[in-house]
């Protein structure tokens, strides 16, 4: 239940304070006073999205907040427990809209995005606005209302989230097919390529290799030549420069024997000595073996052109990027035998989820019927009360056939939305011996008012709501009818809160707590303020929404009239 009400800062509102009790709580005022702007604000704690246009002083920011009791039905203890909230009443609820446009909810003090902040409020009040009889000719409304009465929001859910896995499953072994058909067009050709590389017999860093082994082929004569050289120059003859070297060690020998310093680079000349010696041995077998291989010479040429084919073919700058094109190649044609087996999985999986989903559609479609069944009785009884003494109320659970559907049931083939295999009519015969037709084509505007009363009625006394506010629920109604609908919301503020905004002085003028909402000029700015009423107050708004201000003698005894029906 709501137990306070706060708005500051929030259009004509710099702030406003409202207290309720239990039962029925009837707020009037004239036209532009402020009821809309009432609603708008409790529309903010309900989750609807902020406009920072709102804000009274652009500088300042808007706080609406709502303080409810419990206890809490058992879905709003499950969002409590996800959200980590206490779920010890009361509950403080809190919109913030600030200058610079940003808004934030808080449930408690804690921040909430506002998709939980609206299942959380779904759970406590209703919110009837001026166009929700018009929106209630949708057929998703009316669906979304059937559900709501059926308690079917977690099944509904749930085939929603079936058919999202089911489709999912679908789209993959779809463009798993269509993939594999493109890839078998192109078959020839990827086995033809991956054929030609590995009959390459390609070898890591081989080109690096080849390069090396064609540079010494194609110089070979000229290192053969400057081999022969060196080994001369080397050689032991006079000029030689191992002879030298040998003699000159004789030399350091002799002077070493008079002068032992000339031991150190004695030492050195002998290690030269043997070093060159080294050097000599090892240039004389590289030229021994360095000649032209013709036939080599011919082959490094041919792999080197084979090479350079394959690089330029597929676009590669070296042999290991043509060996890795090689393995994406191999890994395309193993997809392409893997693929029916996957595909076959796929679709195994996807008749599974579609017996499943077929499963979970049914069983809700039985829950929609069940309360279909209870749902058109239930509106028909209350619609008889005020005012519509022939009509009847109907609602039709109807399956989304279609040729191509994905399901089947029976020989019916069935196309599924998130919500279920279920579209749903509201049905209603206002005059006896018509048949029965869409509510959008047979109720008049008053007649849908009435619809929607009963709808709520029935939702409130179903689903357990504590709070229901109507918002001009009076639309289209008069006179007697609008006697008959003050009565019924004077029966359902005794198991109910209502806030009750109406123009009506026959609704105006039942027991509750009656607040009038009015504008106040000060110091140039016009500002909505709110009052409670006193019995003579009422007295006087009643009579003033009987006949307009300064009412007669004859307005106010009407309007005594009136409030005294109730007593």
């Amino acid at each position: 239940m709501l137990t306070r009400l706060y708005v500051q800062n929030y259009a004509l509102i710099d702030r406003l304070v409202l207290d309720l009790s239990p039962g029925l709580h009837l707020l009037t005022g004239e036209t532009g006073a402020g009821k809309s702007l009432l609603v708008g604000a409790i529309g903010l704690i309900l989750g609807e999205r902020a406009d920072p246009s709102v804000l009274l002083l652009p500088d300042e920011k808007c706080v609406v907040e709502a303080e409810l009791s419990g206890p809490w039905p058992d879905e709003v203890r499950t969002i409590l427990a996800d959200e980590g909230l206490d779920p010890t009443p009361p509950l403080l609820i809190r919109r913030e809209i600030a200058p610079s446009g940003r808004s934030r909810a808080f449930v408690n003090d804690t921040p909430v995005v506002l998709e939980r902040l609206r299942a959380l409020t779904s759970q406590l009040i209703d919110l009837h606005g001026q166009h929700d009889g018009q929106l209630l000719l949708e057929p998703a409304e009316q669906l979304a209302a059937l559900d709501r009465y059926a308690g079917a929001g977690d099944a509904a859910r749930a085939f929603g989230q079936q058919l999202g896995r089911y489709q999912e499953v679908v789209r993959e072994r779809d463009a798993l097919a269509a993939a594999q058909a493109e890839a078998a067009r192109q078959l020839d050709y990827l086995t033809y390529q991956l054929t030609e590389l590995a009959e390459a017999a390609l070898q890591p860093g081989e080109d690096e290799t080849l390069e090396a082994e064609l540079k010494l082929q194609q110089h070979a004569e000229q290192i053969a030549q400057g081999l022969g050289a060196l080994v001369q120059t080397l050689g032991d003859d006079e000029l030689g420069l191992a002879t030298r070297l040998a003699v000159a060690t004789k030399e350091a020998e002799k002077l070493a024997q008079l002068d032992r310093r000339i031991q150190g680079p004695l030492s050195t000349l002998t290690d030269a000595r043997h070093l060159l010696e080294e050097a000599s041995t090892e240039l004389q077998r590289l030229a021994e073996t360095a000649e032209l291989d013709p036939e080599r010479l011919a082959e490094l040429h041919a792999r080197a052109d084979t090479l350079n084919r394959l690089k330029l073919k597929y676009q590669c700058r070296s042999v290991d990027q043509l060996r890795a094109r090689q393995a994406e190649l191999e890994a395309q044609v193993d997809t392409l035998g893997s693929a029916d087996a996957r595909i076959a999985d796929l679709t195994h999986q996807a008749e599974g989820l579609a017996a499943e989903l077929t499963e979970l559609g049914l069983a809700l479609e039985a829950q929609r019927a069940a309360a279909a069944a209870a749902l058109g009785p239930s509106v028909t009884e209350v619609l008889r009360t005020i005012g519509l003494e022939k009509a009847t109320f109907a609602v039709e659970v109807t399956r989304l056939l279609h040729p191509e559907g994905l399901l089947s049931v029976g020989s019916e083939r069935i196309r599924p939305q998130k919500t279920g295999l279920n579209g749903v009519s509201f049905r209603i015969q206002t005059n006896p011996g018509s048949p029965l037709g869409p509510l959008e084509q047979i109720a008049s505007g008053g007649e849908i008012s009435r619809v929607m009363l009963a709808l709520k009625r029935a939702l409130a006394e179903r689903v357990g709501l504590s709070t229901l506010i109507f918002d001009e629920i009076d639309t289209g109604i008069s006179g007697e009818v609008a006697l008959r609908v003050g009565k019924l919301l004077e029966g359902l503020g005794q198991r109910h809160q209502l806030l009750v905004i109406t123009h009506l002085p026959q609704i105006a003028s039942r027991p509750g707590t009656h607040y009038q909402l009015y504008k106040e000029v000060r110091e140039g700015r016009t500002y909505t303020r709110l009052k409670a009423l006193t019995p003579t107050e009422r007295e006087q708004v009643v009579a003033e929404m009987l006949s307009g201000a300064n009412p007669s003698a004859a307005a106010l005894a009407s309007a005594r009239e009136l409030l005294s029906q109730g007593d």
